[in-house]
């Protein structure tokens, strides 16, 4: 039986992983068109770092849960620890995993499914880090709508057209699992990509029904008057790797050190930016993105982990095999690094 994902508009979609990496390739050098074809072209970073060394990494970041990296700038964190990380701004989860395999990037910031589509495809990526797993009980994403829009939960998405900030990425699949678990086909829903920060806009202007939003957009929608109908990285992937660190295998076996001592940095970012309620983090977001100032004051923040968990992986794994996202079935050390912090 064909997996059941929903329509897919094409106006506006970037696309699948596999689209975005020839895009990449297409405006990549011949060091990056190596790097695609599992040859070296890892940076300048050939050889591995002694203990202590100086090291640089070219990290790309994404548009939410980034802050801890520009902490880890600010803070001199990354210097503490002998790293010149320079630091890029990235896009969608698919379209960072793409400039990860095109050599682009030593490191990237991507959602958990780009990262596990790159591995099973044996592209030689797998994750390093958790930059934040979705914890049952503080949701940091959700499906918005309008109050008068009668959507109540995912059981009424059936013929509805819903806003991603990518396809085939976690808010898709959490979708589809959600609308299964309501009771509905899956692939009665139309899916539409849209940039991050124009989700909620589309839907309050009637361009779309609802929209899957995360991080500070999610809170920022709810802020303007769009009310939540459902939280699936909550309830049908808890502990699911929504966003992690990725790194290739040549990468990471090359620069041991170099990325044992990212992993350190990060991690003391990460602490000091959730303590004082999250005092750092807010501050970050008032230098870096467009959000209400007062907003980011009286948020709801939570997430930030980078621990990555086996639960929330396996979920994951089995969610994207039954839809299609992957081929086969897969195991979990296929997708996560032997370096990773990984829980139960």
């Amino acid at each position: 039986m064909e997996p059941r994902t929903g329509h897919i508009m094409t106006t506006n979609v970037t696309g699948k992983l596999g689209r975005a990496i020839m895009t990449c390739l297409a405006a990549a050098s011949l060091v990056a068109l190596a790097a695609c074809a599992g040859e070296s072209a890892q940076g300048d970073n050939t050889e591995p770092a002694a203990e202590g060394e100086p090291a640089t990494i070219r990290l790309i970041i994404g548009p939410v849960f980034y802050e801890p990296v520009r902490i880890a700038e600010q803070e001199g964190i990354f210097e503490d620890y002998n790293l010149d990380v320079q630091v890029m701004d990235g896009n969608t989860a698919s379209e960072n995993a793409a400039q990860l395999i095109a050599g682009q990037a030593d490191i990237a910031m991507s959602g958990g499914v780009s990262v596990i589509q790159g591995a099973v495809e044996g592209l030689g990526i797998r994750a390093i880090l958790g930059a934040t797993s979705s914890d049952p009980e503080v949701p940091t994403s959700g499906m918005v709508t309008t109050p008068e829009s009668g959507i109540e939960s995912c059981a009424d998405l059936e013929g509805k057209t819903v806003g991603l900030q990518g396809l085939n990425e976690t808010t898709h699949l959490g979708t589809l699992l959600c609308a299964q678990e309501a009771g509905i086909d899956p692939s009665t829903i139309t899916f539409v990509q849209l940039p991050l920060p124009n989700l909620n806009d589309a839907v309050m202007t009637g361009e779309i029904d609802a929209a899957y939003t995360i991080g500070a957009f999610y809170g920022a929608g709810l802020e303007a008057g769009l009310i939540e109908f459902a939280t699936p990285s909550n309830d049908v992937l808890a502990y699911g790797p929504s966003v992690v660190y990725a790194a290739s295998d040549d990468y990471v076996e090359q620069n041991g050190d170099a990325v044992e001592r990212f992993q350190q940095a990060m991690v003391e970012a990460h602490e000091l930016g959730i303590a004082d309620n999250f005092a750092k983090i807010r501050d970050v977001q008032r230098e870096y993105s467009q959000l209400d100032p007062d907003f980011i004051a009286n948020s709801i923040i939570a997430g930030y982990q980078t621990d990555l968990y086996e639960s929330g992986l396996q979920r994951t794994l089995d969610g994207m095999f039954e839809f299609g996202f992957i081929s086969r079935a897969v195991e979990i050390d296929e997708v996560v690094s032997p370096v990773a912090p990984l829980v139960p």
